[in-house]
């Protein structure tokens, strides 16, 4: 089972935590999400996946549920010994891109690094009910931490952005993932979803 900081519930303690012990987890073994902080939760249906989107305290999983089994997406400040079976994990102290095949489904990720930047949102537009944005405490003189998750799919992909903003190191981290069922065409010189991935 995984090993995760946990704050206890106080969010506002996991700014005291560097971006360098965030661990970006893409995994089909099972994730237990009761360490974390669970802020926001949405859920829909896609392509015969039952799909949870879920805002943690600065960070986010994304939870597929299928008849082959469960696919998690999680970005989250992890023991980063802990590498689950069949998964894949990656630091989030640099910005990467890769594409791999999970439960039947090519998984396109990338994650950035980029300097804070006043009021920053999403890339993406998503549809009202398609998007979640979550404040934490700030400390003094800082701006107010958030995170953003959105959505979008039709009947051969869904896409997640996610935005990050961790004001004491002036950073942001900022996710994308598309979901296709095209299984055996992974690849990163293929044609991305909607110019975001390019």
């Amino acid at each position: 089972m995984a090993s995760f900081c946990s704050t206890g519930g106080d969010v506002s303690a996991l700014y005291g935590y560097a971006t360098s012990a965030l661990r970006y987890v893409l995994t089909d073994a099972p994730v237990s999400l009761e360490p974390l902080t669970v802020m926001d939760t949405r859920s829909f249906c896609w392509r015969g996946w039952w799909v949870d989107c879920h805002v943690l305290a600065a960070s986010h999983a994304v939870c597929l549920t299928g008849p082959a089994g469960g696919l998690t997406e999680l970005l989250a400040c992890m023991d980063p010994a802990w590498i689950p079976p069949g998964g894949f994990t990656r630091s989030a102290d640099t910005g990467w891109e890769v594409c791999l095949e999970q439960r039947g489904l090519c998984c396109r990720a990338r994650l950035v690094r980029c300097v804070l930047q006043g009021n920053m949102d999403l890339c993406g537009h998503y549809q009202p009910e398609s998007r979640m944005r979550v404040t934490y405490p700030a400390r003094a003189g800082l701006p107010v931490p958030v995170t953003c998750l959105g959505w979008c799919s039709n009947g051969e992909w869904l896409q997640v952005e996610t935005l990050h903003t961790y004001p004491e190191e002036g950073v942001a981290v900022r996710t994308w993932t598309v979901f296709t069922a095209a299984a055996g065409t992974c690849s990163l010189e293929s044609e991305c979803i909607g110019g975001v991935l390019s």
